[in-house]
């Protein structure tokens, strides 16, 4: 009978001490679990503001740089060479000393396609006959058409400036005395340059002699000046350790106006797919950050992407303005796959669940380990 006790005791020791050591090391280990856990949602949470922090200083960046292309224009139609009335309408710039000064700007600011001053009829007095190297271009057709028609001439003959925006912060809508045009396919840029996609930003002013208005003058933007931001927002998504992340800029109504997609598109260059700009529109098809950016809002949210089927941080803003200029009614998306949007979340969770069960391993055979060691230690005692 004794030794029947005893051998129960014997077996019953073991799995109660291998039961204590679990509870001691697991109580902990399950604190410390939870509190990564807790602090991988914190990380994840964080996620999502800094791609709309992204996104934020990309439309920062084009606000205060075409801030600079609302006053060119301005500051181009002073100079006072454009009240030289003899060399009007002359073509070239050896006949003409406004196409010479045009030239040089467009030179010095290596981002005008063409600088174009119309009379108050609408006929071309001047025309910048080279580009931004110096080479010259055949803009003499130009000579040949008449602007009154046109949205900027239109514009400026009646006084209308670009001053706000639907979305402009307050104190950005004090600018005056330029018209802005959207980004569109400027036919006067393909007749120039007929390589160009032609996409085109206009700043229009008008041209004063004194207190009185003798004409127009118009500088045809290049859009790759706002590519250039989002390629430099790219950059520096690539060296945090998103290659992934893609990039879109959109117009008022949701229309995609820059696609950026090097990793999917297998080229860091910016393609103007002319099928797709202008044309698909993210918001009508039920994205619902590009409807949250459009509205004039700034967050982040997940989101699955259409095309891919695969799921994505979204981070989106829209442009306020910048030092008192309205900005574009665009609209900024950044968005980066789970795989690497969350993946220093991923590393954590991945590590405390691996140092668990490692845990847990050692701690059921360490526990019956020294439960036997306990048990013959005791036997003689018993």
């Amino acid at each position: 009978m004794t030794n029947s006790v005893q051998q129960n005791f014997k077996w019953g020791l073991t799995p109660k001490l291998v039961i204590l050591l679990v509870i001691f090391a697991v109580v902990p280990m399950g604190v410390i679990a939870s509190i990564g856990v807790y602090a991988t949602y914190e990380i994840e949470k964080s996620v999502g503001k800094r791609y709309a922090s992204q996104a934020q200083a990309i439309a920062d960046k084009i606000d205060r740089n075409l801030f600079e292309r609302y006053g060119d224009v301005q500051a181009f139609a002073q100079n006072r060479i454009v009240q030289e009335r003899s060399q009007w309408y002359e073509i070239g710039e050896q006949s003409n000393e406004i196409v010479k000064v045009m030239n040089a700007y467009n030179k010095t600011y290596g981002i005008y396609s063409l600088s174009i001053m119309v009379d108050l009829q609408g006929d071309v007095i001047a025309v910048n006959s080279r580009n931004a190297d110096g080479d010259e271009i055949h803009t003499d057709l130009l000579y040949k058409k008449n602007y009154r028609n046109t949205p900027w001439f239109i514009a400026l003959e009646k006084g209308l400036y670009t001053t706000t925006m639907p979305f402009t912060d307050k104190g950005n809508d004090i600018s005056t005395g330029t018209y802005i045009e959207d980004v569109h396919v400027d036919q006067d840029v393909m007749l120039a340059y007929p390589d160009s996609s032609g996409l085109t930003l206009g700043f229009s002013s008008r041209v004063y002699q004194g207190e009185d208005v003798i004409g127009y003058w118009s500088n045809r933007a290049k859009f790759s000046l706002v590519e250039d931001f989002i390629q430099q927002g790219y950059r520096e998504l690539e060296i945090a350790g998103t290659p992934h992340a893609e990039l879109a800029l959109l117009d008022a109504k949701g229309r995609v106006i820059i696609d950026y997609d090097p990793m999917g598109q297998e080229t860091k260059d910016v393609l103007n797919d002319m099928d797709v700009l202008l044309k698909f529109n993210l918001a009508e098809e039920g994205f619902v950050a590009a409807k949250e950016a459009i509205a004039g809002k700034t967050g982040s949210l997940e989101s699955i992407h259409l095309r891919k089927q695969v799921w994505q941080v979204a981070g989106y803003t829209h442009l306020k303005g910048a030092l008192g200029y309205p900005g574009m009614n665009w609209a900024v998306l950044v968005r980066v796959p789970f795989s690497e949007a969350y993946a220093q979340a991923y590393t954590i969770h991945r590590t405390l669940m691996v140092a668990v069960l490692i845990c847990v391993a050692l701690i059921v055979p360490l526990g019956v380990f020294a439960g036997r060691k306990v048990v013959r230690r005791l036997s003689p005692v018993m």
